[in-house]
């Protein structure tokens, strides 16, 4: 039984060519050549299929990148607030003594605590 080279490269997938490889801020971004055109893969995923070019695939991953952090920041700090939120009175007292607060920065401490916002300037002497 003979195979034709023909029947042998069909059942071969062809492997994608490594345009460039790089970390952007954490995330190893790839851009490969494929059948259907150039493909951006953030950590091993795909964003997309089938760009024209390399640099449209390559600025289209470093966009992704950069709003996915801003999305995670984003997370983070509203996680953050709902944490602060459940600090109890005694807590919050024992963390600004521990950081040597006055009065003054102590409120302010409770503020942004509770709200997320600074309501006040403090223009005296440093903590500590």
């Amino acid at each position: 039984m003979t195979i034709s080279f023909e029947d042998l490269r069909k059942g071969v997938d062809p492997k994608p060519i490594v345009i460039k490889s790089y970390d952007l801020n954490g995330s190893k971004i790839v851009i490969t050549n494929e059948e259907t055109g150039y493909v951006a893969k953030i950590d091993g995923v795909s964003i997309s299929d089938g760009y024209d070019n390399p640099l449209d695939a390559e600025s289209s991953a470093e966009e992704t990148v950069e709003l996915l952090q801003k999305k995670a920041e984003r997370i983070l700090e509203a996680s953050f607030r709902a944490g602060a939120k459940g600090f109890t009175p005694k807590q919050l007292n024992q963390l600004s003594d521990a950081m040597k607060l006055n009065q003054i920065q102590k409120e302010i401490l409770f503020n942004y605590m509770e709200d997320g916002k600074i309501k006040q300037v403090y223009g005296g002497k440093p903590a500590g």
